[in-house]
């Protein structure tokens, strides 16, 4: 399930209503009169949009759809649904939708399938509960960047500014450039963002850090022929930038927690050598321990790569670089 607890009543409704804009709906109407939680809706619905379709002959027509938003910590009780369902029957759209950032309760759903037995109403009553906003935000990454919502434990809400600007944007930078940004940098917070990378090129683990620097610069420059220099570059920041952000990703402590405690538990319910189980189980307890000095940690250096090196690179005129052309000649 996706966590809207952080938001207001008034932040869900607009929320969803990004969702039915970036679902392809037209015409969108937030019926809210002010941006104030006191305001109220107009007639029974929140959001009110259209849905265009095609016929066979290429003619198209608007489906009118009613929104009705409940931002509730359990489910959704009966009778806050029934002023939209008075309504749509007054005014017949074409479906009206009931959103909820949590579920429905049990007899909410009873009250709605008796309603429909015994009204037959003349519109198609949809519910979207949390697991299908889930579904539907799986693929909308603006908009979990814009509400911090975290889907399937990933969570948007303290990415860097120039994290994001270099992986959506096509970076052109030679390894000439990106390793005097390097060498110059921060030694320990460099061997330790590029540690990942080290391993991606089978860098001896038994090196001292500066050593597994200086074996990674050589590597590439030993190699230089086999690789298009911004491609590889942007393959290596981007991938320790994941690395890093992941590690020091300050939202996702809980879930680390229960993942390391899942283990854990799995550990001493399976049968095997007590000293083996007795040692996975003290490391997985340390790491709990130490979590969040680590994932502070990661996130400190996350955030200086980013804001150094990240950001120096995203500066490189590449075009002079390559072609040594002077830069007042253009």
């Amino acid at each position: 399930m996706i966590d809207f607890s952080h938001l207001s009543k008034t932040e869900f409704e607009e929320l969803c209503y990004d969702i039915i804009v970036a679902k392809g709906f037209t015409n969108v109407d937030w019926r809210k009169g002010t941006g104030k939680s006191s305001s109220p809706s107009d007639n029974g619905r929140d959001i009110e949009a259209d849905k265009i379709t095609v016929d066979i002959d290429k003619s198209t027509s608007l489906l009118k759809y009613f929104f009705e938003c409940k931002h509730f910590e359990q489910g959704v009780p009966p009778n806050v649904i029934l002023g939209a369902l008075s309504w749509a029957e007054a005014e017949r759209p074409f479906c009206l939708v009931i959103v909820t950032s949590n579920f429905l309760s049990n007899p909410c759903k009873n009250h709605l399938k008796t309603y429909k037995e015994n009204n037959k109403p003349k519109f198609l009553i949809k519910t979207w509960e949390n697991k299908l906003l889930e579904e539907f935000l799986s693929d909308e990454k603006n908009i979990c960047l814009k509400w911090n919502l975290s889907i399937q434990g990933v969570s948007y809400k303290y990415i860097n500014k120039y994290h994001l600007a270099y992986v959506t944007k096509t970076q052109l930078n030679t390894f000439d450039y990106l390793f005097t940004i390097l060498d110059n940098y921060d030694k320990d917070i460099r061997d330790t963002i590029l540690q990942w990378i080290y391993t991606s090129y089978y860098i001896n683990s038994s090196l001292g850090k500066e050593e597994k620097y200086e074996s990674f610069k050589k590597h590439i420059k030993d190699n230089i022929a086999l690789y298009n220099d911004p491609v590889m570059v942007h393959q290596i920041i981007s991938e320790a930038l994941s690395y890093a952000y992941r590690l020091g990703d300050i939202a996702d402590k809980t879930n680390v927690r229960k993942r390391l405690n899942f283990f854990i538990n799995q550990a001493r319910q399976k049968d095997g050598p007590d000293e083996s189980k007795d040692g996975f189980i003290k490391f997985m307890t340390e790491s709990i321990d130490s979590l969040d000095e680590r994932c502070d940690k990661y996130n400190k250096y996350y955030n200086d790569f980013c804001d150094n090196v990240v950001f120096d690179l995203m500066s490189e005129p590449y075009l002079y670089n390559v072609y040594n052309i002077d830069n007042n000649l253009l």
